[in-house]
């Protein structure tokens, strides 16, 4: 007995590409076309592999129906009946600390972020750990940078003294506290402590634990 094949509203064409397949009968055979290609499914596969997927288009290969997910996207879940889902761009973070560098160019995109990468790219030193974006420490040393060197250990572009370090003032106001070594010199990683002043001039300085900052 000749196979009876039926096809109706079978394609629906949107934004040039393929949305639904309507079923028939059950023991048939549909025909996909995709880009001018003709390929023979059968029913069970275009059933389970040629939904009307979002971000995907719908492809058939050696007579097997299946989905090609557009630019971005990647079946990540692996169930294609549903579509494809967004994948995450991700950038080297040669250091460690869940930061890539600042600028950095994209490594690639996949549904899962590899091992020795990031989804951020916003470190400003990534060849360092303690530098990263949200860092809570302070420190009492600065790190080596390509102009000289730097207390921005949160990247924020500042340099914040430690809360609850007594800065002092020698001038019109007079205050106890640490003061720069030189007025080049910025006041983390400073060790001079002023014990007073007098004239507007510091007096009784000596040598503290230095200033800590981030």
């Amino acid at each position: 007995m000749q196979r009876q094949v039926r096809v109706r509203n079978v394609l629906r064409v949107r934004a040039g590409r393929l949305r639904r397949v309507v079923s028939g009968f059950d023991h048939g055979v549909r025909l996909v076309v995709h880009r001018r290609v003709v390929v023979a499914c059968t029913l069970r596969q275009l059933h389970e592999r040629v939904p009307d997927a979002e971000n995907a288009v719908a492809t058939c290969a050696s007579a097997k129906c299946g989905i090609a997910c557009n630019p971005g996207f990647a079946d990540c879940n692996m169930i294609p009946s549903d579509g494809c889902e967004p994948t995450t761009p991700y950038f080297v973070d040669a250091d460690g600390d869940k930061h890539g560098a600042k600028g950095s160019a994209k490594a690639g995109e996949a549904c899962t972020v590899p091992p020795g990468f990031s989804i951020n790219a916003d470190d400003c030193k990534d060849t360092d750990p303690t530098v990263f974006p949200g860092q809570t420490q302070y420190f009492d040393a600065p790190y080596a940078t390509a102009t000289g060197s730097s207390f921005d250990y949160n990247c924020n572009g500042l340099e914040e003294v430690q809360l609850g370090t007594l800065i002092g003032n020698c001038g019109a106001i007079c205050t106890r506290g640490y003061i720069k070594a030189d007025a080049a010199s910025t006041l983390c990683g400073s060790t001079t402590f002023a014990g007073g002043c007098r004239g507007g001039q510091c007096t009784n300085i000596d040598t503290r634990p230095p200033v800590r900052c981030r």
